[in-house]
């Protein structure tokens, strides 16, 4: 955080998970979203620009440390599916601003699963 990355801190998350987690599956979904957020990256300097975006990655980067030092895996869990869900909240709004329809506009199985997890 001192650094100023936090804009990198779920990227990194994603990565760990996708290569260090025991279970292959979780493996597969976390590299599948980690590539996913590699093809969004171009759309990253339209992000920058609105007003609280540093903030909010802040914010994310903070609660998902003090999880992580709790072992608090519910939390952290929530806290990715929350702030994924705006990721991907955002990025719809920008494709559809430039043109895209929004039945162009489909998550693949990977965001779908880890955005519906914990429901019900």
């Amino acid at each position: 955080m001192a650094l100023g990355c936090c804009e990198i801190s779920l990227w990194r998350l994603l990565l760990t998970v996708a290569v260090g987690s025991p279970l292959q599956g979780i493996r597969e979904i976390y590299g599948n979203i980690y590539g996913l957020f590699l093809w969004g990256y171009s759309l990253k300097p339209s992000h920058e620009t609105e007003p609280d975006n540093k903030r909010m990655y802040r914010m994310f980067t903070e609660e998902l440390i003090q999880a992580l030092e709790t072992d608090d895996i519910d939390q952290c869990a929530a806290l990715i599916k929350q702030f994924v869900s705006k990721q991907f909240i955002f990025a719809e709004k920008y494709l559809i601003r430039h043109g895209f329809q929004q039945n162009e506009l489909r998550l693949s199985s990977s965001i779908s699963f880890l955005l519906s997890a914990n429901e019900g």
